[in-house]
């Protein structure tokens, strides 16, 4: 009957909401998210040395042309590891938190951000530090959709990967036209963890799917 959520020792007020974009939370700790796109190796440099440790990640000159490499992850991995350990764990703790435009090679199905190429119009919702809805808004261009398949396919087939299919279907719809739209996931039972003030996941049996095997 209230609009509260209290949850492992934090009241949540779901009537206000906090939003950020994705690159003002890397900019806390002096990251600058464009090098994800622009400068892959500067963002390498950059993260690595918050996550994995200072003055010994550089080399003589001190610059990031002479950077010692700490870890063997790619920039996507270095993305998630940083946004785990350093922002997820801290959102949304006094209200509702967005965390908003990821880098747009992150979310290829959605619409480019209106003040930046670099960015997708993919956001998440966290409440106590857990995710509970991810969404972005549709990419609705069958051209643009259709060379993002492209570039897919490319990638899958260079690597390696398992192939996919044209979605020939899929793009012959889209040229009769779709409005603007926007998509969302929501984690139920991660939503009833919240609600319940449950401490895991596994405790819950929302979905109870061995019990249909």
């Amino acid at each position: 009957g209230t609009t509260y959520i209290h949850y492992q020792g934090h009241t949540i007020d779901t009537e206000k909401m906090s939003i950020f974009t994705v690159r003002e939370l890397f900019a806390r700790d002096g990251i600058e998210l464009d090098n994800y796109t622009l400068n892959e190796e500067r963002f390498i440099f950059e993260t690595e040395q918050i996550l994995f440790g200072g003055a010994s990640a550089v080399g003589r000159n001190g610059t990031p042309a002479d950077y010692i490499r700490l870890s063997q992850l790619t920039k996507e991995d270095l993305f998630f590891k940083y946004f785990m350990e350093r922002i997820e764990r801290r959102l949304g703790f006094d209200k509702p938190a967005v965390a908003k435009d990821y880098p747009i090679e992150m979310c290829t199905l959605s619409n480019k951000c209106s003040y930046s190429d670099l960015y997708g119009e993919r956001f998440e919702i966290y409440i106590a530090g857990i995710e509970i809805a991810n969404g972005f808004g549709e990419l609705n261009d069958p051209a643009a959709q259709a060379k993002s398949f492209y570039d897919t396919l490319e990638f899958r087939n260079s690597s390696g990967k398992e192939p996919i299919v044209f979605p020939e279907r899929f793009i012959h719809s889209l040229k009769y036209g779709m409005p603007p739209s926007a998509g969302i996931a929501l984690g139920l039972e991660r939503l009833l963890m919240l609600l319940t003030d449950t401490a895991d996941i596994n405790d819950l049996s929302l979905f109870d799917f061995a019990r249909y095997n």
